[in-house]
């Protein structure tokens, strides 16, 4: 959860990014704001997971330590910034942050008619070492550079996979039965080509 540290300063507003069809994208938002009525980041039934939302752009960054997660947006558009690089992500892109990071945060896309609508998956890295080596049993694949952050695509399996799991939740025995299954659930993500998708400031 991002927590704000220092002052806040300004960072460029970005395009929206036309995402997934729209349907897809509804359900999970749908979903999100039940669990998420006002702004705020609520945990869901399974540790770990939370819904999120916020109703308005930020003037300015928010500095925190953001710890390893998968966030997957329904709604609107934030940006992370990590010393020179600038990481967006909206309907279309997910984030990855692999490791604990110093980030400062924005909120580009939001309004109290349409807020940023995000499902956030904290992630154990000793359990994505123990995915990493069944997903990719023969070695990983070679990467052009190493980064704490990744930016890849939210495809319809993807936000399908996700908008079933937040219905899933919304009944406490499939919740408890779901609980030891979502450290796995990354990996249909790890299987798909995820990139580092950042520009400079």
């Amino acid at each position: 959860m991002l927590k704000a540290l220092d002052n806040p300063s300004p960072l460029p507003q970005v395009d929206a990014v036309v995402g997934l069809s729209e349907p897809d994208t509804r359900s999970l938002a749908r979903l999100i704001t039940a669990h998420a009525p006002s702004d705020g980041s609520f945990e869901l039934r399974v540790p770990g997971v939370y819904a999120v939302r916020r109703s308005r752009t930020n003037t300015g960054l928010a500095h925190a330590m953001q710890r390893p997660a998968l966030c997957i947006v329904a709604q609107g558009a934030k940006s992370v910034l990590l010393g020179q690089e600038v990481y967006e992500y909206d309907a279309a892109r997910m984030i990855i942050f692999s490791v604990d990071l110093p980030v400062a945060a924005q909120v580009t896309q939001a309004s109290h008619a349409e807020p940023f609508l995000c499902l956030k998956l904290d992630l154990d890295p000793h359990k994505i070492v123990e995915l990493a080596l069944r997903v990719y049993p023969y070695g990983l694949p070679q990467v052009q550079q190493k980064r704490a952050v990744y930016i890849g695509q939210s495809n319809v399996s993807i936000v399908n996979a996700a908008t079933r799991l937040v219905e899933l939740m919304a009944d406490a025995g499939d919740a408890e039965l779901l609980a030891p299954l979502v450290a796995e659930w990354p990996r249909s993500v790890m299987r798909n080509q995820v990139c580092p998708g950042s520009r400079k400031q």
